[in-house]
């Protein structure tokens, strides 16, 4: 983090991760049920996948990382980014009753 002279705190977001922005989207959604469920999804493969396509990492196991078609971001927030527009374009909430189990 660097503090500049007006106060201002800037941080690196590869300090930070994707985590602050999917809990910003995820406060978002509607219902707390909804919100819950995401969160649960989140937290069990989120942490797992990014090393796995971006590092090639799977658990003690290391390897070669997925090919790269486009450029990405080391720490995995595009692939956060991508994964929410994907899930608001399919799930319209105003307009869809979500059935969650």
């Amino acid at each position: 983090a660097t503090v500049s002279r007006c106060g201002m705190l800037y941080v690196d977001d590869k300090n930070l991760g994707p985590g602050p922005f999917y809990d910003k989207w995820a406060r978002l959604k509607q219902t707390d049920k909804l919100r819950e469920s995401l969160d649960d999804l989140y937290e069990k493969y989120m942490p797992t996948l990014i090393p796995f396509v971006f590092e090639g990492r799977q658990g003690d196991m290391i390897d070669k990382p997925l090919p790269h078609f486009l450029p990405r971001s080391i720490m995995g927030m595009d692939a956060v980014v991508q994964f929410t527009r994907l899930f608001d374009s399919m799930f319209d909430e105003s307009t869809m009753q979500i059935d969650l189990v």
